[in-house]
């Protein structure tokens, strides 16, 4: 539905010549995104103020977006489940944030995963392959956004501002865990796609 849309979109846009016809399928694909990332933050909203939880949730995202971009990780098939797996994955961080309470086990966590982030980012999606230059320039903005990150937990620290800390931990350990998701996804896609090349 969502497809249809986009090329409808697009089509009007040709119609006004505003875009040439070849490119329709990058603009088509352009609205596709708008439209499913202004779903998405709608939808952060209202978790946010369900959850009476909007400022941390936006803290969160700006946090953790930048970070799920570059360094890459699990990625869902299909929009649908991105979306759903998305809204879970923000509900559990703000969970987790808010309720636990052991703030030391939570920093040894988030240690693991910012070591697999380092050593294992970028972690591209079988559908979207990366050359090897974007794989360095990915793996160069992962190390930055890693470096920021550090610093401003050390900011919050010194000015006991210990709610958003957490929520910088908790997105850093989601990562980490993508990454090691991801890993398992493209290498169990590998070997199948082996055993399938075997028997033919």
């Amino acid at each position: 539905m969502l497809e249809s849309i986009s090329y409808k979109i697009s089509d009007l846009y040709i119609e006004n010549g505003s875009i040439n016809s070849e490119d329709r399928e990058i603009f088509a694909y352009g609205i596709r995104r708008l439209i499913l990332n202004s779903f998405m933050i709608l939808t952060f909203t209202v978790i946010g103020i369900v959850m009476n939880e909007v400022l941390n949730i936006f803290i969160f995202l700006i946090f953790f977006i930048p970070l799920r971009k570059y360094a890459g990780g699990f990625h869902c098939e299909s929009q649908l489940n991105c979306y759903i797996a998305s809204c879970l994955c923000v509900i559990l961080a703000i969970i987790t944030a808010r309720e636990f309470s052991n703030y030391n086990f939570l920093l040894f966590l988030s240690a693991i995963s910012t070591i697999s982030i380092i050593t294992f980012s970028p972690v591209q999606n079988r559908h979207k392959k990366l050359t090897k230059n974007e794989k360095k320039v990915f793996k160069r903005k992962t190390l930055i956004l890693i470096a920021i990150d550090a610093i401003i937990c050390i900011i919050f620290s010194l000015l006991k501002l210990f709610p958003f800390l957490k929520l910088i931990i908790v997105g850093v350990l989601i990562e980490g865990l993508l990454i090691i998701l991801g890993i398992i996804k493209n290498s169990a896609y590998k070997e199948l796609r082996q055993e399938s090349q075997t028997e033919n």
